[in-house]
């Protein structure tokens, strides 16, 4: 390995470790002087895109992940994360088909199924959320989220009763889930079951006071 190579290496190293210590601002300038030696650097400019999510730039952030689509259109995680910045830049539809992308790439990226159950939920097609949040918990069973989003979705489609299950199972899979309790509580209230309800809603303040 030539002595620029090492340098390029160090450098990355060096990024990658004040990276997982949050040092940000010093990660963001050793991924910068990888840059400086090679252009092309895949995993740099995907950490700089990752960093200028963090720092709320998610034109910028757009702009490393595509660069890095460019050079990889392999890179799962380069997909994924631009799904993310898509959403964040309200572009619904290319937000769509990043995670999209991201599935083709490994059809049982849970993460990427639930982000859409999400985008979809938003868009108010409760039916294609409800798709994607129970393809992600078919990949992992232990998703929480995927439970309360399913059962959210249930309540847009007005089938209340069938929501209280999916709440119930994000609270059996993690009991500090707190947003399981209130959203468990808000299913009970439409139901008319209303000391349910506040008894939900006293646990969701006892989790988070």
């Amino acid at each position: 390995m030539n002595k620029k190579n090492i340098n390029i290496q160090e450098n990355f190293n060096l990024g990658l470790q004040n990276f997982k210590k949050s040092n940000f601002k010093d990660a963001e300038n050793f991924f910068k002087k990888v840059l400086n030696n090679n252009p092309d650097h895949l995993e740099s400019i995907f950490f700089l895109g990752i960093l200028s999510a963090k720092k709320k730039d998610f034109n910028k952030a757009k702009d490393f992940f595509i660069k890095v689509i460019q050079i990889d259109s392999s890179y799962i995680d380069a997909h994924y994360n631009l799904g993310i910045v898509f959403n964040e830049l309200k572009d619904f539809q290319n937000s769509i088909n990043s995670y999209e992308k991201a599935i083709q790439i490994d059809s049982n990226h849970a993460d990427a199924h639930n982000n859409l159950g999400m985008l979809f939920y938003k868009l108010k097609d409760f039916q294609n959320s409800i798709n994607y949040y129970e393809k992600a918990i078919q990949i992992d069973s232990n998703n929480v989220h995927a439970y309360n989003n399913l059962g959210n979705s249930l309540i847009g489609l007005e089938r209340t009763k069938e929501a209280l299950d999916y709440y119930k199972k994000a609270i059996e899979i993690d009991s500090n889930y707190i947003k399981a309790h209130e959203n468990l509580g808000i299913a009970f209230y439409k139901l008319g079951e209303f000391q349910k309800a506040i008894s939900c809603h006293k646990k969701a303040i006892q989790l988070d006071p």
